[in-house]
């Protein structure tokens, strides 16, 4: 019999404010890749998370999705 986790099992948490996406490492795997992968912004410690143009966040949503890393829209 399968059971249900109640754990939010996501590593980002992404949420969109028009002109910028944030993103939320919630792994520690999640966070590494993106120290690794993606300049850091001097507003990123202002929200809590990490500030990314709205131009450009697709293309980080496909890597991670590519990575296989599990993303979660929140508001």
């Amino acid at each position: 019999m399968a059971t249900t986790s109640t754990h939010d099992q996501h590593d980002f948490h992404v949420r969109n404010e028009g002109s910028i996406i944030l993103f939320y490492p919630q792994t520690d795997l999640a966070r590494e890749w993106w120290a690794e992968h993606v300049n850091p912004s001097e507003l990123d410690g202002l929200v809590g998370g990490h500030v990314i143009e709205h131009r450009f966040a697709r293309d980080i949503i496909e890597d991670l999705v590519n990575h296989g890393f599990q993303l979660k829209a929140v508001r």
